[in-house]
């Protein structure tokens, strides 16, 4: 039954309060697990302290937080010294901090390292495990909050990246007591997803019960299972959780996940056009260096000999063409291969007709050096033709078919130009166009 005889304003009651409880509770001592602990620009720490049912706010100003030698993190057990004071601006009371004390891991954080010590005898954090990635994934799916920041953040890095992209996204709670087991279940129902390539499990940043979910066994057995490549992007940078090191890939942020799971293809485009540009130099030039093989063939003294020397110009012809044909097709061969795997990995059309427009070109590329080296061979094969029968024209052989025969002396050594240098009894051998023949000189006429 009330008593007073007029209403107390809420500041009124507040500041009864303090009055009321801040004395009794001006030294306590108390035990509890650190969570949801922060450190503010200004130096002061604030966190909660827990046990198995309630919850205490904790604030240790910065004059004593700078004492500490070790600051406390999620999960450490603490003994606290410090006062009830009651904050009358939200009417909350909370413990202020003078001193901190550690007395061990936490349950939650030993159960954590437990769990994960399992698994590591388990060998199931092994790096031989970890699956590699496509360039370029046809779906990729993910499993975070239909309701998040993070999901909104990784469709907007692969529309950016990726305009091709498909994503099927698996609703999940990702914190609290179900989260867990909507997160496995998600992972389950995309590996068993046969035009899924890829996964992404996200959320964004929190303490360390909201990222509780992500060190459930649940979810580790779900990961080791899945046949498809998997990213975790999980809270901030500094946060980790056991999917972390089961994961084929950890990211910090569900936005660096998008930008890691497939390539950036205005950037992909800037290559393949490079690269063509190069394959299309390398062929000029080595059409360039061939022409200057074969201008300097061409200028070889063996031209101007006999005519038995125009075979080894011919067969180098021939193998140089032979050199210029087996390198053009082993470049297109290889390059037609590079281009399969990225016309299979792209699929949209557009992309397969640039894909079959480069080979055509490179097919004429290929058909217009071939027609110009036959061209070039032809050519040359004339030319020795013409030589050779300028060389036969030029034979004294030649002239021998005619009729006509060469004089030598006796020995052969020297042949005989003028008949002064004869005396009537020399003898003397004639080359005919068909043998030779001994003669007598019986009689010089001048």
């Amino acid at each position: 039954m009330l008593t007073q005889d007029k209403p107390y304003t809420v500041t009124a009651l507040s500041k009864q309060i303090c009055e009321k409880v801040e004395p009794f509770f001006y030294a306590v001592c108390v035990t509890g697990e650190v969570t949801n602990i922060t450190r503010q620009s200004s130096g002061h720490l604030y966190f909660s302290i827990k046990d198995e049912r309630s919850q205490l706010n904790v604030v240790m100003f910065q004059r004593q937080a700078s004492l500490l030698k070790t600051v406390p993190k999620s999960g450490d057990k603490v003994i606290i010294k410090g006062s009830i004071k009651l904050y009358s601006l939200r009417s909350v009371y909370q413990l202020v901090a003078y001193s901190l004390t550690f007395s061990g891991l936490g349950d939650a954080l030993i159960l954590l390292q437990q769990r994960k010590e399992k698994f590591e005898k388990l060998g199931w954090f092994s790096k031989s495990l970890k699956k590699p990635f496509p360039p370029f994934p046809k779906k990729i799916g993910v499993v975070t909050s239909a309701t998040g920041a993070a999901v909104r953040d990784i469709l907007q890095i692969l529309e950016r990246r990726y305009p091709f992209f498909h994503v099927l996204i698996y609703p999940a709670l990702v914190q609290g007591e179900k989260a867990a087991v909507e997160i496995a279940r998600g992972i389950e129902t995309l590996s068993s997803h046969s035009d899924c390539d890829v996964i992404i499990v996200a959320r964004g940043g929190g303490s360390f019960e909201d990222l509780y979910a992500f060190n459930e066994e649940v979810v580790i057995q779900a990961v080791h299972a899945c046949k498809l490549p998997l990213i975790s992007a999980v809270g901030h940078e500094t946060d980790t959780t056991l999917i972390d090191f089961i994961s084929d890939k950890r990211e910090p942020t569900p936005s660096a996940a998008a930008q890691t799971v497939c390539q950036d293809f205005a950037q992909f485009l800037d290559n393949f056009s490079k690269t063509s540009k190069q394959i299309h130099e390398t062929m000029q030039a080595l059409i360039v260096n061939y022409k200057r093989e074969i201008s300097q063939i061409k200028r070889h003294p063996c031209f101007a000999e006999d005519s038995h020397y125009l075979f080894m110009p011919m067969q180098a012809l021939d193998q140089v063409g032979m050199q210029i044909q087996s390198a053009l097709k082993n470049s297109l061969m290889h390059k037609k291969e590079r281009l399969q795997i990225y016309a299979h990995a792209l699929k949209p059309k557009h992309l397969e007709e640039l894909f079959y427009s480069c080979k055509r070109q490179f097919l004429d590329l290929y058909t217009q050096i071939e027609t110009v080296i036959k061209a070039q061979r032809e050519q040359r094969l004339v030319k020795f033709s013409l030589q050779q029968k300028h060389l036969e024209a030029l034979s004294p052989l030649k002239t021998l078919g005619k009729g006509y025969a060469i004089a030598f002396c006796e020995n052969k050594q020297s042949v005989i130009l003028d008949s002064r240098t004869l005396t009537p009894g020399d003898t003397l051998n004639l080359r005919l166009s068909k043998g030779e023949v001994k003669v007598k000189v019986m009689e010089i006429q001048e």
